[in-house]
């Protein structure tokens, strides 16, 4: 039997209009990377940024970033040291801007690229890939909650690198029984600690997705291969900068600092819920649109992924709401809102969800909404005095 005219006539109509959009994300992308481009001149000029890169140029002076009170210059630094490690190739810079600007850009690719591994990790096709990765890096630089990952060099992206990748890793190991993702697992898991102190509660998550994917039995040698990296980390980062400094510095100083008066944390949450309105409103258009489609994200295999995102962001949201209580933040305390979106990001990047959003409506919504990113990033970079196409002074 043949289809009916109507039906050619209507697939061919998509045909012609689809070709256009091959054309038009690499023209989007190029303005966002303009934008991006205008973020990392723009680094010099923040005084936050060389702050955070101090202990990386001490370390390639060969000074300690970790002191006591009454043994030396304090740094102010209170996070473990991979951060200031990984940043060290950035002081290789002839002037102070130069390495400003690397470590933004350094900053840039720790955002995207782990997503990259993510979706490629799933079997995501290039396109598919490229297509998403310009969906998130719109978000990213028109709401004000995750541009400061990008306008901002912190240990926050370096921390979620390492989370996203372990989570990644681990997914690996039950759909592959690879022995090298479960230590990958597990030494990702250990570095995003070592990143930033709060990582430490990922462990619920990924041992509750364990018990809820039925794999149980891993459980145990999945704790003992952290326990093993941790004990092998922590005699590591003793030694390069002692006991005592490394204690104090990492945890007692926080047990110092105390909850904010009621009245300026409900006032600094209204901030958050305010500049963050537009992105929560679309993510629960996103959750609206998947309604029909919770079953299939709950039981299908191939979303295990997104399974284990979503639930690292529901049981993180209590410490990062916490933390902010304490030291405030934005995204760098409230790490769930990451870990929603690339959770979100997996379930449209994977069929049979992307399926639909392949034809002419999802690729004009798609496109509609990259172009409002672009409005709305633009207007945000040139309005803060951002909009740099050479290195700031």
């Amino acid at each position: 039997m043949s289809a009916s005219p109507s039906l050619l006539d209507r697939s061919e109509v998509l045909r012609r209009h689809n070709i256009y959009f091959p054309f038009i994300y690499p023209g989007i992308a190029l303005c966002f990377a303009v934008l991006f481009w205008s973020y990392a001149c723009s680094a010099p000029s923040i005084p936050w940024n060389a702050a955070r890169l101090a202990p990386s140029y001490a370390l390639a002076q060969g000074l300690d970033i970790y002191q006591l009170p009454d043994s030396g210059a304090q740094l102010g630094w209170v996070y473990g040291p991979l951060m200031p490690f990984a940043f060290i190739p950035v002081t290789l810079f002839s002037s102070l801007s130069l390495g400003l600007m690397a470590a933004s850009l350094l900053n840039q690719v720790l955002i995207f690229l782990p997503v990259l591994a993510v979706l490629r990790s799933l079997g995501v096709g290039f396109k598919r890939c490229f297509v998403s990765l310009l969906g998130l890096a719109g978000l990213t630089l028109a709401s004000p909650t995750l541009t400061s990952m990008v306008n901002f060099i912190h240990v926050d992206v370096l921390c979620l690198a390492c989370g996203l990748l372990s989570c990644t890793m681990l997914e690996r190991n039950l759909r592959t029984g690879s022995g090298f993702s479960l230590h990958a697992s597990a030494l990702l898991y250990v570095a995003s600690i070592w990143a930033k102190q709060l990582s430490v509660c990922l462990i619920i998550p990924l041992v509750l997705w364990l018990l809820w994917e039925k794999r149980a039995a891993l459980i145990s040698k999945f704790l003992f291969w952290i326990l093993v990296y941790s004990c092998v980390s922590v005699a590591i980062v003793f030694y390069l900068h002692g006991a005592a400094q490394v204690v104090f510095n990492m945890f007692v100083i926080h047990t110092w600092i105390k909850i904010k008066p009621w009245g300026q944390i409900v006032g600094e949450w209204g901030a958050i819920l305010r500049t963050g309105a537009p992105l929560f409103v679309l993510i629960s258009v996103a959750v609206y649109y998947l309604r029909a489609h919770w079953r299939v994200i709950f039981e299908d295999p191939r979303l295990r992924l997104a399974r284990l995102f979503l639930l690292s962001a529901a049981l993180l949201l209590p410490i990062g709401i916490y933390a902010t209580m304490k030291v405030g933040g934005n995204i760098n305390s409230v790490h769930s809102v990451w870990f929603c979106l690339i959770g979100l990001l997996v379930i449209f990047s994977l069929e049979p969800i992307s399926k639909p959003l392949c034809d002419l409506r999802g690729n004009l919504a798609l496109c509609a909404l990259l172009v409002g990113c672009l409005v709305l990033s633009y207007s945000a970079v040139s309005t803060q005095g951002l909009l740099w196409i050479r290195p700031s002074k």
